[in-house]
């Protein structure tokens, strides 16, 4: 007589990430990264991921679907805590019957958005300034490159996004070049996490 493998209980979870992702840099910052983690550790499977959208059409935040076996859900949020997250993003449980059970506060890291804008300024400024020369000042400016980066193109505007320690310390040492440069006029900075 074989011996037979007891069938593991699988738990379903959302992670939230509380950032402003398109959805190739939710795959490669995190549903790749977790498959590869979940893999090793045999917590379970990722199922896949979705955004969250703004009524523009804007990014909000994004999720990722999660089956993980229920002796596993601890070793799960431990492994969780070692992933870069935006201040606000959680970990949701959810019972058998899809009502949420528990959730698990995640992230440590402050976002910044800098909204430049795309229809306003004076077509010259369209035509000689690169929105690529902006990213890679902020890059250098930021000297410890940020954690997470990713973009959003609207119809009136282009928001940059990055995560990081700190908010405050990001606008302060891009400061220069948002005065500067004249692509960056009338933009907006906003903490976003």
């Amino acid at each position: 007589m074989g011996l037979f493998k007891k069938d593991k209980t699988v738990i379903k979870t959302t992670l939230h990430i509380n950032a402003r992702l398109q959805p190739e840099h939710r795959v490669s910052y995190y549903e790749d990264h977790l498959k590869g983690i979940f893999k090793k550790e045999k917590l379970g499977s990722v199922i896949g991921g979705s955004s969250v959208f703004f009524n523009d059409g804007g990014i909000a935040s994004c999720n990722v679907d999660i089956d993980c076996y229920d002796d596993k859900i601890i070793r799960l949020i431990e492994l969780l805590h070692y992933i870069p997250m935006a201040k606000g993003s959680r970990l949701t449980v959810f019972r058998p019957d899809g009502r949420i059970d528990r959730e698990y506060p995640l992230g440590e890291l402050e976002g910044m958005g800098i909204y430049l804008n795309g229809v306003d300024l004076p077509k010259e400024v369209y035509k000689k300034c690169d929105i690529n020369y902006v990213v890679d000042e902020i890059f250098r400016l930021l000297e410890l490159p940020p954690i997470i980066y990713s973009y959003w193109q609207g119809p009136r505007e282009t928001a940059l996004y990055f995560y990081s320690g700190s908010f405050s310390s990001m606008r302060n040492k891009i400061s220069s070049l948002l005065a500067s440069y004249p692509l960056c006029q009338g933009c907006r900075v906003t903490q976003i996490s």
